[in-house]
């Protein structure tokens, strides 16, 4: 059956398909690709001849079911010049063909002739097919940025300007597969001094922007690769000069935006912080907004340990209790108390405070050993504070308690309590000492001071 339909086609071509093919033999066979000078024929979707288009599809797709590129080629050739509208898939199809033949030469100067043929393909696409996806001009300007960056890497600039096209029309649907190349071709543009940081970062914006409308979606886990990729190739490229010029470079960002969108802060914290500029006042101001107003509790915690660095205690604390019910872990809630609890005591001194915070770790995870273990730390710390009667000593039977207890739900502290115990034993009250205050072993004695708790007296010399 092909035999015949090959036999039908030259047939039927005669002498108009053998002149028009004729100056084109050399760019699909052996010479040049002259393809983009020719005129493409659209009189009418199926051509001059409706049935010889018809015979040439259907030899076109038999050699293409087996992956016959070559013996394809004539067939699909055909369809193009004459009907190029006719159907989807032979454009689709050309493409493979020429990646086929770019893969199969050496000569540098065929494979480029046959990556000129694929963007001609490409703009074919946007010429039938516009109000398509398959055609869509921002869709094919992303296609066009990738093979023009697979086979053309060194001519950054027209791959810079296909990418950039794709974004801008495309906004929130463009492919995660264009951002990376776009983050390139910008990027080598800008060290070769031929565009400006500005640019540069504005389209790196404008990637996370359209990475945070993906997130969520199918294909999410890509668009957060690429997030990892494009921030990797800013900073290995070290775009971020220095913490002043970045932040001269946002604020202009800022500026250029009546209302600067949440997703923009957003940016502006991620980049920010990947810069490791999270001492200035922008990286502030950033992580407060997306605390207060995206319940962004990475965002708070990263603030307060800004705030606690430059001794803005009180804030530090009270900004770490904020981001605390907007964390979805448990274990995680009750490691922010806890650090909120040694801040107030480094940083206040605060005793009851620290305890009360700690005691909040507890209740949300109450096999947390490391909070007992800070209980009694404080509590063994009380000892030059607490005066009255035994509690000089006293507090350490407290201290005692909490380290046995840490060690009891959690085998993990299990060392640290024990050594604890060891060093407090020392200071607790002796058997004379208890005698004189009327305390016998086993009694319940209360600790007064700050901490106002009951222990058990026993005595360990």
């Amino acid at each position: 059956m092909r035999k015949w339909l090959v036999a039908q086609t030259h047939k039927l071509s005669g002498g108009l398909y053998q002149v028009v093919v004729g100056s084109l033999i050399g760019v699909f066979a052996l010479g040049v690709p002259s393809m983009q000078a020719q005129t493409i024929r659209t009189s009418s979707r199926w051509g001059p001849d409706s049935l010889k288009t018809r015979q040439n599809l259907s030899i076109y797709y038999s050699f293409m079911q087996e992956k016959k590129y070559e013996e394809a080629l004539p067939y699909w050739r055909y369809v193009f010049y004459n009907a190029p509208c006719v159907q989807r898939r032979p454009l689709q199809g050309g493409i493979q063909i020429f990646e086929h033949l770019i893969s199969q030469t050496t000569d540098e100067q065929k494979k480029q002739a046959y990556v000129d043929t694929i963007l001609l393909i490409l703009d074919t696409r946007t010429r039938c097919f516009p109000q398509e996806l398959f055609g869509d001009p921002g869709h094919v300007a992303g296609l066009k940025a990738y093979y023009l960056y697979r086979y053309r890497r060194q001519q950054p600039e027209p791959i810079y300007r296909e990418a950039t096209r794709s974004i801008r029309l495309m906004q929130a649907k463009t492919s995660y597969s264009v951002l990376p190349i776009l983050m390139w071709s910008a990027l080598t543009l800008w060290k070769a001094n031929q565009l400006p940081a500005d640019s540069v970062l504005h389209y790196y914006l404008l990637a996370l922007s359209v990475i945070e409308a993906n997130r969520n979606g199918n294909y999410g886990k890509y668009y957060a690769s690429v997030e990892e990729q494009i921030q990797s190739m800013i900073l290995k490229e070290k775009l971020i000069q220095d913490c002043q010029t970045l932040t001269n470079q946002l604020d202009k960002q800022l500026a250029s935006r009546k209302h600067p969108s949440l997703t923009l802060w957003k940016q502006i914290y991620s980049l920010l912080r990947a810069g490791q500029c999270t001492n200035t006042e922008l990286f502030q101001r950033a992580a407060r907004i997306l605390l207060d107003s995206l319940h962004d509790a990475s965002a708070g915690i990263a603030l307060a340990r800004v705030l606690y660095e430059h001794k803005q205690c009180q804030e530090a604390i009270a900004t770490l209790e904020q981001a605390v019910p907007y964390v979805q872990d448990t274990v995680q809630q009750a490691k922010i108390y806890l650090q909120a609890a040694q801040w107030t005591y480094q940083c206040l001194r605060n005793f009851p405070r620290a305890r009360q915070l700690a005691e909040k770790s507890l209740r949300i995870h109450p096999s947390f050993g490391l909070a007992y273990l800070f209980i009694g730390d404080l509590y063994s710390m009380s000892s030059t504070m607490c005066k009255e009667n035994l509690d000089a000593k006293a507090v350490y039977w407290l201290a005692i308690d909490m380290y046995q207890k840490a060690m009891e739900v959690d085998p993990s502290v299990r060392e640290q309590a024990i050594q604890r115990i060891a060093r407090a034993k020392p200071h607790t009250p002796s058997k004379e000492e208890g005698f004189f205050h009327l305390l016998k072993e086993g009694d319940t004695y209360t600790v007064k001071c700050w901490i106002n708790r009951s222990t058990r007296v026993r005595f360990y010399h």
